[in-house]
Protein backbone atom coordinates (compact mmCIF):
# COMPACT_ATOMS: atom_id res chain seq x y z
CA UNK A 1 0.00 0.00 0.00
CA UNK A 2 1.30 3.84 -0.97
CA UNK A 3 2.18 5.95 2.01
CA UNK A 4 -1.21 8.01 1.94
CA UNK A 5 0.97 11.18 2.53
CA UNK A 6 1.63 11.10 -0.91
CA UNK A 7 -1.39 11.45 -2.50
CA UNK A 8 -1.66 14.29 -4.79
CA UNK A 9 2.59 14.96 -4.45
CA UNK A 10 4.89 15.29 -7.11
CA UNK A 11 5.66 11.36 -7.24
CA UNK A 12 1.49 10.76 -7.37
CA UNK A 13 0.03 13.97 -9.10
CA UNK A 14 -3.27 14.50 -9.01
CA UNK A 15 -4.35 15.58 -12.43
CA UNK A 16 -6.98 18.16 -13.23
CA UNK A 17 -9.59 15.84 -14.59
CA UNK A 18 -9.49 13.81 -11.56
CA UNK A 19 -10.70 17.31 -9.53
CA UNK A 20 -14.39 15.85 -10.27
CA UNK A 21 -13.88 12.83 -8.98
CA UNK A 22 -12.11 13.83 -6.01
CA UNK A 23 -14.81 16.11 -4.51
CA UNK A 24 -17.73 14.11 -5.70
CA UNK A 25 -16.09 10.92 -3.80
CA UNK A 26 -13.06 11.33 -2.19
CA UNK A 27 -12.97 7.79 -1.14
CA UNK A 28 -12.76 6.25 -4.71
CA UNK A 29 -10.02 8.43 -5.86
CA UNK A 30 -8.07 7.39 -2.44
CA UNK A 31 -8.97 4.10 -3.65
CA UNK A 32 -7.71 4.54 -7.13
CA UNK A 33 -4.41 5.86 -5.54
CA UNK A 34 -3.72 3.09 -3.59
CA UNK A 35 -4.20 0.71 -6.83
CA UNK A 36 -7.92 -0.76 -5.80
CA UNK A 37 -9.82 0.64 -8.11
CA UNK A 38 -9.63 -0.12 -11.94
CA UNK A 39 -9.16 2.81 -13.62
CA UNK A 40 -10.24 2.08 -17.68
CA UNK A 41 -9.72 5.72 -18.19
CA UNK A 42 -10.84 7.03 -21.57
CA UNK A 43 -9.93 7.46 -25.33
CA UNK A 44 -9.50 11.43 -25.05
CA UNK A 45 -6.71 11.11 -21.92
CA UNK A 46 -5.08 8.23 -23.81
CA UNK A 47 -4.42 10.56 -26.82
CA UNK A 48 -3.74 13.32 -24.66
CA UNK A 49 -1.10 11.77 -23.42
CA UNK A 50 0.18 10.13 -26.66
CA UNK A 51 0.17 14.07 -28.12
CA UNK A 52 1.98 14.78 -25.13
CA UNK A 53 4.28 12.37 -25.71
CA UNK A 54 4.69 12.94 -29.44
CA UNK A 55 5.18 17.05 -28.74
CA UNK A 56 8.20 15.88 -26.35
CA UNK A 57 10.27 14.38 -28.81
CA UNK A 58 9.29 16.84 -31.38
CA UNK A 59 11.21 18.88 -28.84
CA UNK A 60 13.83 16.72 -28.30
CA UNK A 61 14.64 15.65 -31.84
CA UNK A 62 14.69 19.59 -32.87
CA UNK A 63 11.31 19.92 -34.36
CA UNK A 64 11.26 17.16 -36.77
CA UNK A 65 8.21 15.20 -36.13
CA UNK A 66 8.97 12.42 -38.50
CA UNK A 67 11.92 12.10 -36.23
CA UNK A 68 9.51 12.52 -33.28
CA UNK A 69 7.01 9.96 -34.71
CA UNK A 70 10.03 7.47 -35.30
CA UNK A 71 11.13 8.43 -31.53
CA UNK A 72 7.52 7.43 -30.06
CA UNK A 73 7.95 3.93 -31.78
CA UNK A 74 4.96 1.48 -31.95
CA UNK A 75 2.38 3.80 -30.09
CA UNK A 76 -0.69 1.16 -31.27
CA UNK A 77 0.47 -1.37 -28.26
CA UNK A 78 -0.13 1.33 -25.39
CA UNK A 79 -2.90 2.73 -27.00
CA UNK A 80 -4.61 0.11 -28.73
CA UNK A 81 -8.10 1.08 -30.43
CA UNK A 82 -11.42 1.34 -28.23
CA UNK A 83 -14.29 -0.48 -29.40
CA UNK A 84 -17.42 1.89 -30.29
CA UNK A 85 -20.47 1.89 -28.43
CA UNK A 86 -23.40 1.50 -29.79
CA UNK A 87 -25.87 4.05 -30.22
CA UNK A 88 -29.31 3.97 -28.25
CA UNK A 89 -31.69 5.22 -30.63
CA UNK A 90 -34.68 7.27 -29.44
CA UNK A 91 -38.05 7.66 -31.15
CA UNK A 92 -38.75 6.21 -34.06
CA UNK A 93 -36.62 4.55 -36.87
CA UNK A 94 -35.72 7.06 -39.86
CA UNK A 95 -36.98 5.48 -43.70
Amino acid sequence: MRDPRLFATEPYPLRASAFQHLVVCPMRAFLQFQGLLDDAGNGSAEMGTLVHEVIARWHQNGNDLEAAVAAVGDWRSRFPPRRRRRQVRRGPRPR
